[in-house]
C-alpha cells in the first residue's frame, strides 16, 4: 500500500502519517503565520498560484511505496492532482479533507479496448465494445471515467472486431450501449459529438 509521509523539520526526516495527521499539519507563510496545510493549499489554488501550491506539497509531502514521488499540481488539469504512483490513491486521500472533491478514478480506454481487439474469437464467442464511459452522474467524484475515447478510435476497434468475426455463422459484435446516459456509454447523438458514433457504426456495417 502507498505510504504517506510528511517532512518533520525538527527531526530532519520524512515520517509516515495518517490522512488525519496530514490534514492537521501546519504550513508557515512568508509572514510566519501558521495555517492548516489544506487551508494554505486551497488559498494558493484559489489565487491561481499553482506553482506555490505544487512546491509546498513537494516540500512537505511524499507519497510512494518507499521514498515515493511527490504529488504534482498541473495548470493543464487545474485542480486535478497527479501522483507518481496512482492518481486515484492521491485523490482519495485529498478528498478526505477537501470540500471540493476530485475525480478519484480514471483509466485510459485503450487499456480496456486493446486486449479486446487483439485477441481471437471462436464461433461461440462474441466480443463487446464500448464507445465511452463516465458514470460520474451516478457516482459523483467516486465514479470512473475513460480517457482517450473518440469516434475515430471506436470505429477502428469496431472494424477490427468485425473482421475477426467475419466468416462465423454467428458474427455478432455487442456494443454497450444505445442510451446509457447515466454511465456515459451511448451511441445516440449528443451536442458534443453529434451523430459521430452512429456514423462510425454505419461505415463499418457498410464496409466503407
Amino acid at each position: 500500500a502507498p505510504v504517506i509521509k510528511i517532512y518533520k523539520e525538527n527531526r530532519g526526516e520524512w515520517v509516515a502519517v495518517s490522512a488525519a495527521d496530514l490534514a492537521k499539519k501546519s504550513v508557515y507563510d512568508k509572514n510566519n503565520v501558521g495555517k492548516p496545510f489544506t487551508t494554505y493549499l486551497d488559498e494558493k489554488i484559489a489565487e491561481g498560484d499553482l506553482a506555490t501550491a505544487e512546491n509546498t506539497y513537494k516540500k512537505h509531502i511524499v507519497e510512494g511505496e518507499d521514498t515515493g514521488n511527490p504529488i504534482h499540481v498541473t495548470s493543464e488539469e487545474k485542480l486535478k492532482w497527479n501522483a507518481g504512483i496512482s492518481t486515484s490513491e492521491a485523490d482519495t486521500l485529498i478528498n478526505k479533507f477537501k470540500k471540493d472533491k476530485l475525480l478519484e478514478r480514471k483509466i485510459n480506454a485503450r487499456d480496456i479496448i486493446e486486449p479486446i481487439i487483439n485477441r481471437s474469437y471462436r464461433e461461440n464467442e462474441f466480443p463487446g465494445l464500448i464507445p465511452d464511459w463516465d458514470n460520474t452522474p451516478r457516482r459523483s467524484y467516486r465514479g470512473l471515467v475513460y480517457t482517450g475515447t473518440s469516434p475515430e478510435y471506436f470505429e477502428k476497434a469496431l472494424r477490427i472486431l468485425k473482421e475477426k468475426k467475419s466468416g462465423h455463422k454467428t458474427d455478432f459484435v455487442f456494443i454497450n450501449a444505445w442510451n446509457e446516459w447515466g454511465e456515459g456509454a451511448f451511441l445516440e447523438p449528443d451536442e458534443y459529438r453529434g451523430y459521430a458514433y452512429l456514423d462510425a457504426v454505419k461505415r463499418v456495417v457498410d464496409d466503407k
